[in-house]
């Protein structure tokens, strides 16, 4: 069975958005576009087009060509119209730790595949994911780093019971090398107390963390996902001015 349910609406929507001024800054879907017109922020100038009635921070999208473009509601690997799902070319366990201005652009590595080829790069994505973790010694699965703690304490609260249950029955020597490793671990031997307080917290560093903690060019990472992508699944039907080599932060600011 598939892990990707298809989406019950058109990933994308191609409503343009005028400024006062008349320049198209982006596109939206007729929710977004419904919300505006509701709440006065717009009005209708045709089907396909509402112009905002208020003056916006920045100018949007006006000179990146890709997000003012009408796009086909298509799989862009098959060209399939139904059953469709977003890939995020950039998996999101990394892109969550871009700062937050990547979000601004983030819709440009989101793109619309078939549940039947999301599933085919899903295979390859994984592949590169391991090699990445074994390149920058990441788990897939993450690292606990505070596992020592946890142990050292999850020990001393073992030997805590052991010795309020059995204490009295143990050789000497033994009991006082327990106590001894209760105290070297926690600094007390309040038995009582240590029984009663949790286990600290297992605090999990993701893979994705990990990885990105040690990535220093950002813009070159995404466009090595895309060209991954790209590579992997010869995609036929890419967005109109959708390129593996744009860049994210070092592209001028279209809205200056």
């Amino acid at each position: 069975m598939p892990s990707h349910s298809h989406l019950s609406k058109p990933p994308y929507g191609n409503i343009q958005v005028l400024h006062p001024t008349g320049f198209v800054m982006f596109r939206t879907n007729v929710n977004r576009a419904a919300w505006y017109l509701k709440r006065g922020l717009a009005t209708t100038i045709s089907e396909e087009i509402i112009q905002l009635t208020f003056e916006p921070n920045g100018g949007g999208h006006r000179n990146e060509p890709f997000f003012l473009a009408e796009k086909s509601n298509v799989c862009i690997v098959c060209g399939k119209s139904d059953e469709l799902t977003k890939h995020h070319v950039l998996p999101l366990c990394y892109k969550v730790h871009f700062p937050k201005d990547h979000h601004r652009n983030g819709s440009y590595d989101v793109l619309p595949l078939c549940v039947e080829d999301h599933e085919k790069y899903n295979l390859r994505q994984a592949e590169r994911m391991r090699s990445l973790a074994e390149m920058f010694k990441a788990p897939v699965g993450g690292i606990i780093t505070n596992l020592h703690a946890v142990q050292v304490f999850g020990r001393a609260r073992r030997d805590a019971f052991t010795l309020m249950q059995h204490g009295d029955k143990m050789p000497i020597a033994r009991k006082e090398a327990i106590q001894a490793s209760v105290v070297a671990s926690v600094g007390h031997l309040d038995l009582e107390k240590i029984t009663k307080e949790p286990v600290p917290e297992a605090i999990v560093a993701t893979h994705g963390k990990l990885v990105m903690d040690q990535i220093t060019d950002l813009d070159a990472f995404a466009i090595e996902w895309r060209n991954h992508f790209v590579e992997s699944m010869q995609p036929k039907h890419l967005p109109l001015y959708w390129t593996p080599d744009k860049k994210i932060y070092n592209d001028a600011d279209p809205a200056s």
